[in-house]
C-alpha cells in the first residue's frame, strides 16, 4: 500500500515568500491541517509527504494544469490572489517549480506504481467541517470522511468523468468499515478525487489494484474554539484509521 499526503506541508520556499500577498494565517489555509499527524505513521509499506506548501507547486494537479488553480496556483482556496501586484508567472518559472518541487514527488510515485511494488494508493487529505465559499458544497456541513474514486455517489462510473479508480463494491466496503468504526461517510461528494488518485489509481486498477482519495473532517481533531490540533483526538483518529486498514487488508486477502 502507498499513502500520499500532497498537502501536508506549510513550508513556503524563501525565494517565493517575498512575492506573496498572503499573510501567515492565509498561507496556512492552503495546508491540510493535521494530515501529516493523522496519516503519517499508519502501518503501510510506503508513505510520501510533501516537503513544501502547495503554493510552490500543487502536487495534486496535472503538470499541464494552468490558470488560477493550476499546478502553480495564482489564487488560493478562498479565491484570494496569492502574489503581490505585478507578479507574472512565466513559462520559465513554471518549469523551474515543476523541476524543483513537483517532479521529485511524482517520480517516486511513478517508480512504485509502474514497478508493481504497490497494489493500492490512498491519497490523503483533510477538509473544513463546513464547505467554504469557493467549494462545491459551500455552507453545507460535511461528513466525517469522504472517499473518492472519480465516480458517483454509489462509487459507479459517471460518463463525463471517465474511468473510476476503484471497483464500486470495494469502495462501498471501505465505507462500511468506516461506518462500523463510528464515522459518517460519503462517496465522491464533494470531492471525487484529484490528479494523484485519478492518474495513478487508473493504472493500478487496470492491473487489479485500486486508488482512492480520502478526506477527513478537521472537526474530528481540532479544538472548536482555537482551531488547533487536539493531540488526544489526533491519536484516537489515527488509531481508528489503523483499524480500518487492518480490516481492509483482511478484506482484500
Amino acid at each position: 500500500m502507498l499513502i500520499t499526503i500532497p498537502h501536508s506541508s506549510n513550508r513556503v520556499p524563501k525565494e517565493i515568500r517575498g512575492k506573496l500577498a498572503l499573510g501567515e494565517e492565509e498561507v496556512s489555509n492552503s495546508w491540510d491541517l493535521g494530515s501529516s499527524e493523522i496519516y503519517g505513521s499508519l502501518p503501510v509499506r510506503y508513505i510520501l509527504k510533501a516537503k513544501y506548501s502547495r503554493i510552490a507547486a500543487d502536487l495534486n494537479r496535472s503538470p499541464r494544469a494552468e490558470g488560477p488553480k493550476g499546478v502553480v496556483p495564482l489564487s488560493d482556496y478562498s479565491g484570494r490572489s496569492i502574489y503581490l501586484d505585478g507578479f507574472v508567472l512565466t513559462e520559465e518559472e513554471t518549469k523551474r517549480r515543476l523541476k524543483v518541487y513537483y517532479w521529485p514527488f511524482h517520480r517516486k510515485i511513478e517508480r512504485l506504481v509502474r514497478g508493481g511494488r504497490v497494489m493500492g494508493i490512498i491519497d490523503c487529505h483533510t477538509l473544513n467541517g463546513i464547505g467554504p465559499k469557493k467549494a462545491p458544497d459551500c455552507g453545507k456541513r460535511r461528513p466525517d470522511v469522504v472517499l473518492g474514486n472519480n465516480g458517483g455517489p454509489e462509487g459507479g462510473p459517471v460518463a463525463e468523468m471517465g474511468e473510476i479508480t476503484c471497483d464500486p463494491w470495494l469502495l462501498r466496503e471501505m465505507a462500511s468499515i468506516l461506518k462500523d468504526l463510528g464515522l459518517s461517510v460519503k462517496l465522491n461528494d464533494p470531492y471525487p478525487g484529484g490528479y494523484i488518485v485519478v492518474h495513478y489509481g487508473r493504472i493500478l486498477r487496470r492491473a487489479g489494484g485500486f486508488g482512492i482519495q480520502m478526506e477527513i473532517n478537521q472537526d474530528l481533531f481540532t479544538d472548536p474554539l482555537s482551531g488547533s490540533l487536539n493531540p488526544t483526538w489526533v491519536e484516537a483518529l489515527s488509531n481508528t484509521l489503523e483499524t480500518f486498514l487492518g480490516r481492509l487488508f483482511e478484506l482484500i486477502r
